[in-house]
């Protein structure tokens, strides 16, 4: 007799789509003022809407939460799941490309670029081919071994890229918070991981408050703003782990969560096709700016994955069909 299938923690998938919601709403701020992110730097001169910037700030947690997740309990690969990645994307793409009327396969290929489009996609893609070799290698390698590795990539990552404002999109930033986060999970009673998780609620607040406050002293603001929303401040690193962690302390299982959660993705895809996010993120703006928005921001998501589960349905009506073909055989 099998064992039975553990259920995921309901709260860990509520979290993914939470940081597909904050990504959501970073496309929002940066996309919809077709100004990149100076003019929102420019919204902490103004105490009314200073709670933008913090917002905007918080929301850049959304990317490097999503990959510590993967990595806090490892991306186990298996052919199925691959396909299942590819598949939906390229049902996603062929679906917006025939709404929107972009049929050209340069244009279907773009997406899936690396520091383009779908630049998400394609590294985490990436990630996911290296995960088995990660996992014998980390088994292969001491403690002290890991910790000069994931050392140096942390040092490049939010030292060196970080005083260079690089804002990182590419599957070597994912690739060095997939590694801490599988360190902190491994070694959960390391020093590092036991900092890590206190530091991370400092990190929180810090997230919340400095980019204000750098912008109400008026020094500087659009570099000093810059260096500290990017991806590559490690407090967003930090404060990833103690939401996960967290998380994963507050267990509670919802069949009907899990099942909506794992189109999660799904959100990206369709929200940051380039015709839509054109048309939705000018429009998404002065509603977020004002409040509100934020609502409009979570029935967007909702809506993206009810759209998945029909997507879901049809795959799973395809291969049922696919099944009593091969047994009419």
């Amino acid at each position: 007799m099998t064992p039975a299938k553990r259920m995921r923690n309901t709260s860990i998938e509520l979290l993914r789509i939470l940081m597909m919601m904050l990504i959501l709403t970073i496309h929002v701020y940066g996309h919809g003022s077709h100004l990149n992110y100076e003019w929102i730097y420019s919204l902490g001169n103004q105490p009314s809407t200073a709670w933008n910037l913090s917002l905007f700030s918080l929301g850049k947690i959304g990317v490097t939460g999503f990959i510590f997740i993967s990595g806090y309990f490892g991306i186990h690969i298996k052919r199925r799941s691959l396909e299942h990645l590819l598949l939906i994307t390229l049902f996603y793409a062929a679906i917006l490309g025939v709404i929107f009327h972009q049929y050209h396969p340069r244009q279907l290929l773009s997406l899936l670029y690396a520091f383009d489009t779908w630049w998400f996609v394609s590294a985490y893609i990436f990630i996911m081919l290296l995960a088995p070799f990660l996992e014998e290698g980390i088994k292969r390698i001491t403690q002290r071994q890991y910790i000069l590795l994931l050392g140096g990539m942390l040092f490049y990552e939010y030292f060196m890229r970080f005083l260079q404002m690089d804002n990182s999109h590419d599957a070597l930033f994912l690739l060095t918070v997939y590694l801490f986060a599988r360190y902190v999970k491994i070694y959960s009673n390391s020093k590092l991981a036991l900092a890590g998780r206190r530091g991370g609620v400092i990190c929180l607040i810090l997230i919340l408050l400095v980019p204000v406050a750098i912008s109400l002293i008026g020094f500087k603001v659009e570099k000093l703003n810059a260096l500290f929303i990017s991806n590559n401040n490690i407090c967003l690193l930090l404060a990833s782990y103690s939401i996960v962690a967290f998380s994963e302390s507050h267990v509670f299982h919802n069949k009907c969560i899990n099942r909506l959660a794992s189109g999660s993705l799904a959100i990206y895809l369709i929200t940051d096709y380039p015709s839509v996010r054109e048309v939705l993120d000018p429009w998404l703006l002065p509603y977020l700016l004002k409040g509100y928005g934020l609502l409009m921001v979570l029935g967007i998501c909702l809506s993206a994955l009810a759209i998945d589960q029909l997507r879901n349905l049809l795959f799973e009506g395809v291969k049922f069909i696919g099944r009593q073909f091969n047994k009419g055989q």
